[in-house]
């Protein structure tokens, strides 16, 4: 793995994080209810991503993910912070 693909993963982390976790899930968390703000935003960065790797399996993993690390920010934002949720997701990168 070269310093270029791990800088290029550690930013698209801290970017994805910032925008679903940070910005969509909160902003939709005070508009709608719980269950319909980590579904939406869970199915939104399936399909964000789904351009990158077209495959119906990678999307329902991503969507996945999102809804997984979505619902851990929800309930547990003292535990699972946006820099913690960052580790997981470079993880989910640099692993697959």
């Amino acid at each position: 793995m070269s310093v270029s693909y791990f800088l290029l993963a550690l930013l698209i982390s801290i970017y994805s994080e910032f925008v679903w976790r940070c910005f969509f899930l909160s902003f939709l968390k005070e508009l709608t209810n719980k269950t319909f703000s980590l579904i939406f935003t869970s199915i939104l960065c399936g399909l964000v991503y789904f351009p990158a790797n077209p495959d119906i399996i990678h999307l329902m993993h991503t969507a996945l993910l999102g809804f997984i690390m979505g619902y851990l920010r929800y309930n547990s934002p003292e535990k699972f912070t946006l820099f913690s949720l960052t580790i997981i997701h470079l993880l989910w990168i640099l692993l697959h």
